[in-house]
């Protein structure tokens, strides 16, 4: 654990654009070496700092490297889900059984309003999760970048 990574208490915080004032806490996965494109997702109708609370031990156990998405999965009144960062399928956070979004319509609500924007910046907060330093945006956007990398841009 002495190579994890520490994020600030509300890295990966986005307001989403929408008709409503909605917010997310988005948790990329911290290991390392782990190369998945997977992002935790927590939301709540309850607002911002009702997120940051209901949200602080899967922050604390993602930060400690001790299980925060089964942290996830045992919160009252807090949405998760588990969404791919390239591909934006939407899965359960234990299991990771893709979601059929029509069973889960605040799900899809949350899932149909993070946009580019919103993925760019995840896909930042994964780099920096990793403790890897962010790519150059202009490098990334090229198709030989995408080809070198495997990945579509960012």
């Amino acid at each position: 654990m002495a190579n994890r990574t520490t994020l600030g208490l509300e890295e990966g915080l986005f307001e989403l654009r929408g008709p409503t004032s909605t917010w997310v806490w988005v948790h990329t996965c911290p290991e390392p070496k782990c190369d998945c494109r997977s992002a935790l997702v927590l939301s709540t109708p309850m607002g911002r700092e009702a997120l940051l609370s209901g949200g602080a031990a899967v922050r604390d156990a993602w930060q400690t490297g001790t299980g925060y998405v089964e942290v996830a999965a045992t919160l009252k009144d807090v949405t998760t889900f588990v969404l791919d960062i390239d591909t934006t399928e939407v899965s359960a956070p234990v299991g990771k059984e893709p979601l059929d979004l029509r069973a889960h319509p605040e799900i899809q609500r949350l899932a149909n309003l993070i946009d580019g924007n919103t993925l760019d910046e995840v896909g930042r907060l994964w780099y920096r999760g990793k403790g890897m330093p962010v790519p150059d945006q202009r490098a990334q956007a090229t198709p030989e970048a995408a080809v070198a990398t495997g990945r579509r841009p960012l």
